[in-house]
């Protein structure tokens, strides 16, 4: 704007103005404002530390202008009521606005200034170091200065309003903002503001200095440090910053109970991620890391600094019930008739508790290998040890110390098939002392009366092998003593294991064998199943021998 260099005050303006600066002469004590809305605030009570960027290494803009403006690009993002901006207006009026377009920047009115809680002009968020009517445009005058300093990380942004001149006055006025990365901080620093007594402008008593968003006059985003007040000094500066928020980590926690304390870990960091602290942790709101087996609410809280506020995070922290470890040594063998005791049943845990054995002492078992001894074991400490069992293999041996032997030579006819078979297994390792082989056809057709296998009119036979048997168990019939003198004890056998089918291999078989008294054949009983790799059932025969014998032995 046009400006009358000889423009004269009032007496009562110029009165009030000597009164003004007198008071600014005063020595003031320090003076914060805020927070705002935002949580913004502003404090005097920071150190001036004027980095002059008018010299080498600054760039200018606007000089030997009046109301103008100048489109800034930033050298790193800045967050400004929680938004980020990589461009600012620059107003050689003492104002810098962010922008979200180079463009736009032409498009600024801000000659008069005005109380924050009004509407700014474009209501765009902005910054008021010194908004006041100044000029580049007199002798004399200067221009705005901008420099980045710094590392990446921690750079400063400055703009420096260069021996502005404001309306009124024939001194000027020097001063910067400061925009700190990482922090976003703002500093306003002020070399040279007092303009001696009796100067309108000295001190600010023509300037509204602090920050406003947009809308600021509504939602209280907004921090106004002075309006026409002379309250300025040289050397001085204002610092306005926004809490940073924190990174607060507190991770869900799931352990198992071992009789220690398990504490939850949370850690805190900054936008550099540098480590803040400390951190305070409840678990169901105690402070002592829990021990026992259960589900705790974990609560983390960082009380802030000068720079980060306070957070608050929550996760869960779950200690898992202990299983008990058994130990259960594998038994001896025991003689048939030898009922069930503390030799047998003695498994032991890492933890006092009861066990419930099945079956239980005092049993009388059969004969037979690989019988199965099982315990179920509950802790006394039901609250950190879950319920477990385990189990063992014992041995039963015919008396004597001799386990059973079968053999078997014999068949089976039925009105369908004829089945020819040959055994000689036993209950104790090696399990086979001659191999299985089987062999079975379709009967031969009505009418015919010879028995000759060769006869071609019969159909083929298939044919099994054993390759190996698995397992063998025998038992003992009471009242039923078969077999040559002396008896085994024994008359039942059942074995498992594999083989081939008319030469394929990897079949499997289970088979059953009773020496039910002598003679055999009437009496024995055998039956045998035999499955396919796939599982499908490829030959299942059961019944009493018509020819031959199953006769159990001692084994050998």
């Amino acid at each position: 704007m046009v400006r009358g260099p000889m423009r004269k005050l009032t007496s009562l303006r110029f009165a009030a103005a000597i009164a003004l600066a007198a008071l600014a002469a005063a020595p003031l004590a320090a003076i914060s404002r805020g927070p705002d809305a935002s949580g913004y605030t502003a404090t005097d009570a920071t150190v001036y530390s004027f980095v002059d960027v008018a010299g080498a290494g600054g760039a200018a803009v606007l000089a030997g202008t009046d109301d103008g403006v100048a489109a800034l690009t930033l050298p790193f993002p800045f967050t400004f009521y929680g938004q980020n901006y990589s461009l600012v207006c620059v107003s050689s009026n003492g104002a810098l606005y962010f922008i979200t377009a180079a463009a736009s920047c032409s498009g600024v009115n801000d000659i008069g200034n005005i109380d924050l809680a009004l509407t700014t002009p474009n209501d765009w968020p902005a910054l008021f170091p010194f908004w006041s009517d100044l000029t580049f445009q007199a002798p004399g005058a200067g221009a705005v200065f901008y420099q980045s300093v710094g590392a990446p990380g921690s750079r400063r942004f400055i703009v420096q309003w260069n021996n502005a001149l404001p309306i009124e006055s024939s001194n000027p006025v020097t001063f910067q903002i400061v925009l700190s990365e990482g922090t976003n901080a703002i500093l306003f620093q002020y070399k040279t503001v007092s303009l001696g007594a009796g100067n309108p402008a000295s001190g600010g008593a023509d300037a509204t200095v602090g920050v406003r968003n947009t809308a600021g006059g509504a939602n209280n985003q907004r921090i106004e440090w002075s309006f026409n007040s002379p309250v300025l000094h040289d050397g001085s500066a204002l610092l306005f910053t926004k809490p940073l928020t924190p990174t607060l980590v507190v991770p869900n926690v799931t352990v198992t109970y071992d009789g220690s304390p398990h504490a939850v870990t949370a850690t805190v960091t900054g936008v550099n991620n540098e480590i803040l602290g400390p951190v305070t942790v409840t678990y169901n709101g105690s402070a002592t890391a829990p021990t026992s087996a259960g589900t705790y609410a974990v609560v983390a809280s960082y009380a802030g600094n000068g720079t980060y506020s306070a957070a608050t995070g929550n996760a869960t922290l779950t200690i898992d019930k202990a299983t008990p470890v058994i130990t259960w040594p594998t038994p001896a063998d025991i003689v048939e008739g030898t009922p069930l005791g503390p030799s047998q049943l003695n498994a032991t845990a890492n933890t006092a508790g009861t066990f419930v054995y099945s079956p239980p002492a005092g049993t009388v078992l059969g004969v037979g290998a690989g019988q199965t001894l099982s315990v179920t074991f509950t802790p006394d400490d039901g609250a950190d040890y879950t319920t477990a069992t385990a189990s063992v293999r014992i041995n039963v041996v015919a008396s004597g110390g001799q386990a059973g032997r079968f053999d078997g030579d014999g068949g089976i006819d039925t009105a369908s098939a004829q089945t020819r078979f040959n055994f000689d297994v036993q209950t104790n390792p090696p399990y086979e002392r001659k191999r299985l082989t089987l062999r079975t056809r379709p009967n031969r057709p009505a009418g015919r009366d010879g028995d000759d296998d060769r006869d071609d009119r019969f159909g083929p036979w298939t044919r099994f092998v054993a390759t190996a048997v698995t397992s063998v168990t025998a038992s003992n019939t009471p009242g039923v003593r078969p077999g040559p003198r002396p008896a085994s004890g024994v008359d039942t056998v059942a074995f498992t294991g594999v083989g081939t089918w008319n030469g394929a291999p990897n079949y499997r078989f289970t088979a059953k064998a009773i020496d039910a008294g002598e003679p055999g054949r009437g009496r024995d009983q055998f039956s045998i199943t035999i499955t396919a790799p796939n599982g499908a059932v490829v030959l299942s025969v059961s019944g009493t021998i018509t020819s031959g014998n199953i006769q159990s032995l001692p084994a050998r």
